[in-house]
């Protein structure tokens, strides 16, 4: 019973997160910049998805080129980390 409740659990903030990535990258593309810019803190920390700095920079990128400052300095923090 325990191990159903967790699986569902589970499976459930995994859809969630499925959602809400989703409903971001479809913002993202629409315009938002900070929907483009929790793109890329998800595939930065891996949360819901598999990590990817290389989307995650993209997904700064496209924000911060957009004008949204926060995206901005994740963006250059993750190139510094890059030259080390």
């Amino acid at each position: 019973m325990i191990k159903n409740i967790f699986f569902i659990l589970v499976f459930g903030f995994l859809f969630v997160k499925a959602s809400v990535s989703e409903d971001w990258l479809k913002q993202c593309d629409e315009g938002n910049m900070v929907s483009c810019a929790h793109l890329g803190y998800l595939y930065h920390s891996a949360q819901g998805v598999e990590r990817d700095l290389a989307r995650a920079k993209f997904y700064y990128q496209k924000a911060c080129n957009n004008g949204y400052q926060p995206a901005c300095i994740i963006y250059e923090d993750l190139k510094k980390q890059d030259s080390r």
